[in-house]
């Protein structure tokens, strides 16, 4: 895992040239590994150096797949309050309101944000992936209050 503040976190497996277990590897063998093959120089001190350029995003982007099994109708677990209608349009989770819909942006680890409040005040949306269904969690802060929740359940 590499990190940085401020970035989001890159997981990836990398490999190196000279090691013969790579053949016997199915995932380091295949096409698209070969850029996560990294060159070992060994210097002449006698050091092995390997240089992985890198760059990190402030946000991600999600794949319009992944969007697609978020969206549909969620229903409070409780019973009170309204259900949540959530869709995507132009790569980006949005959820339906009178006129359109307010959209989402990604925060990573399942989290998605509200991007228009001030002040430390927040709304963030986040998925707990169930073995029937998705629910989803929705966090409302404001400052001098506590974390409000509410949980949803993804209809069929």
């Amino acid at each position: 895992m590499i990190t940085a503040d401020g970035y989001q976190a890159l997981v990836t497996q990398l490999y190196f040239s000279g090691d013969e277990n790579i053949q016997k590897d199915a995932w380091a063998s295949a096409d698209v590994a070969k850029n996560r093959i990294l060159e070992v120089i060994k210097g002449s001190n006698g050091v092995n150096t390997v240089t992985f350029n890198v760059g990190l995003a402030k946000k991600l982007s999600m794949e319009n797949a992944s969007l697609d099994k978020l969206t549909g109708t969620y229903e409070p677990d409780d019973e009170k309050g309204n259900r949540i209608e959530l869709f995507q349009s132009g790569g980006k989770l949005w959820k339906k309101n009178e006129v359109f819909g307010d959209t989402y942006e990604y925060l990573g680890d399942n989290f998605f944000e509200y991007p228009g409040l001030h002040d430390g005040s927040y709304l963030r949306i986040q998925f707990v992936p169930e073995t029937a269904h998705v629910k989803m969690i929705q966090h409302r802060f404001q400052p001098g209050s506590e974390i409000q929740t509410k949980t949803f359940a993804k209809k069929p």
